[in-house]
């Protein structure tokens, strides 16, 4: 690559910097810190928006913008995807709060809090609360990713994504939501439509951190059936 290419490039990278840090910035507030710094997703977005420039076919009628944030946030989410979230030590002391959760949930036939989960369990009820927080951000990113794939497999390639409704992400979690108990569908309309993180979506609707949790976890079980269902339909 010449000089005056790489200085065009640089050029367009700064021109759309701000998108890149848009869309990082969404995902940032929903994975755990330790995990990747914010500059990490920018870096991740900056190579999708590289391989935009690469692959963009101005001849099809999509804005590049539209184009380029679609490739931009699958490059996000694919490094993601990749990383191993949790230690198997983490991830065993999740799965025996999840089974504490269902027995406690079947004997007091009610949600039960997190101190009865640390209680059963000999644990501090903020490390269970933070089990919970990682464990459900693992896997709201995992099925935004899931939702991600399964928008670009539905359509001919990225570049007919304009053309279609169902391309817009948001549009695809609507008819799905539509089908939630209202609680869940509240939880998840807060978190993809007003972007409102864990701790936020707690103070609107009066609850802890680990109990929104536990609300999207179940609204995600119940969203990948019925995004089951639509892929069959569409």
């Amino acid at each position: 690559m010449s000089e005056q290419e790489l200085a065009i490039s640089r050029e367009k990278v700064l021109e759309y910097l701000p998108l890149i840090k848009k869309v990082a910035s969404r995902i940032f507030l929903k994975i755990p810190h330790q995990l990747l710094n914010f500059e990490d997703l920018v870096g991740y977005g900056i190579i999708g928006l590289i391989e935009s420039f690469n692959t963009f076919d101005s001849g099809k009628g999509v804005k590049f913008s539209t184009y380029a944030f679609y490739r931009i946030r699958g490059s996000i989410l694919d490094a993601l995807r990749d990383l191993d979230w949790l230690p198997r030590t983490i991830r065993s002391k999740i799965h025996k709060i999840e089974e504490a959760i269902n027995e406690l949930t079947v004997s007091l036939e009610r949600s039960p809090t997190d101190k009865e989960v640390a209680d059963k369990l000999g644990m501090e009820a903020g490390e269970v609360a933070s089990l919970l927080v990682d464990s459900s951000q693992s896997e709201v990113i995992s099925l935004e990713n899931n939702l991600h794939n399964y928008i670009a497999s539905k359509t001919d390639n990225f570049m007919n994504m304009e053309y279609a409704e169902i391309a817009d992400l948001k549009n695809i979690l609507a008819e799905a939501i539509k089908e939630l108990p209202e609680k869940e569908r509240l939880g998840l309309t807060l978190y993809y439509y007003e972007e409102l993180n864990l701790k936020e979506i707690g103070e609107v609707l009066n609850l802890s951190e680990s109990r929104v949790c536990q609300i999207l976890k179940s609204a995600i079980s119940h969203l990948r059936s019925s995004l089951d269902f639509l892929r069959k339909e569409l």
